[in-house]
């Protein structure tokens, strides 16, 4: 059941990043926090910081850089 939630939650997720009016470099930063919680569900925690690293650099909004945190 979880597998299904995490699939649709991708393709909600990436529906959404095609629809909204965001910045490129918004939706670096959010296609880079989706791939660290990926990453961390599978428990790659190594890969999950990296990709959670990369999403701190392009994220401008404090309140998401802090959810990121």
């Amino acid at each position: 059941m979880g597998n299904f939630i995490d699939k649709t939650f991708t393709v909600i997720a990436d529906i959404l990043l095609k629809l909204l009016p965001i910045s490129k470099r918004e939706k670096k930063a959010f296609s880079y926090y989706r791939a660290g919680m990926a990453a961390q569900e599978r428990g790659r925690y190594a890969e999950a910081l990296y990709n959670y690293y990369e999403s701190l650099e392009y994220e401008e909004d404090s309140y998401h850089r802090g959810y990121t945190l």
